[in-house]
Formats: C-alpha cells, structure tokens, sequence
C-alpha cells in the first residue's frame, strides 16, 4: 500500500471578491473533505506572486496524477525494447537510453 495520499490530487483555490487570494494542492481526506498540503512556505510568495505559487500547484497536481500512467507506460516501451532488440545489435546511444530509462524508474520507485 503506498503511503502518500491517495489519487487524485487537485488545485484548491482560496478566493476573496472573486480575486484568488491562495491556493494549495489538495485531495480527499477519508471523510470526503479537501485536505490541503503547502508546497512552499507563505514566504516563498511575498507581494502578489499567487500565479507562481498557481501554476506551481497546477504542475505538481498534472504530475502526480498521471505518475502511475507514465511509470507503466515506460516499463511497457522498456519490455518491448528489451523483447524485441537483441543488445548485441544495439547501438551505444539506444543501449544508454534504456539503461537511463530503468535509472529513472528505479528512482520512481525508491
């Protein structure tokens, strides 16, 4: 079972007279309630930097939720790759790009 929050996350916007005043990444608790998670400290937003802290929340909510995709999309290509091209007949740069792919989803999975 993982230990981080379960899927999906999404932005949560904090408005005031229709003017975004904050916003934080967020998900369902298991009460159905939005539970919000800081990405960065308050101070890391000073003086009208809420579209920065915005697309921040945006970028880290699309990676999140399509994480699980991407992970088995890659492990797909690399069993193909593997399957189907003898490593005697790979050139150095397509042997390189699938020991960086498995690099890559070892760290994902650490």
């Amino acid at each position: 079972m993982s230990k981080h929050t379960p899927l999906p996350w999404f932005v949560r916007e904090l408005s005031r007279d229709g003017e975004m005043q904050d916003c934080f990444v967020a998900a369902k608790d298991v009460n159905g309630f939005a539970y919000d998670a800081e990405i960065l400290g308050d101070d890391e937003y000073r003086e009208g930097a809420i579209e920065r802290k915005f697309a921040d929340c945006n970028l880290i909510v699309r990676a999140v939720n399509c994480h699980d995709e991407l992970v088995k999309a890659l492990e797909k290509v690399l069993h193909e790759l593997e399957t189907v091209l003898p490593s005697s007949g790979l050139v150095h740069s397509e042997r390189q790009a699938i020991i960086d792919a498995n690099a890559i989803l070892a760290k994902v999975r650490a």
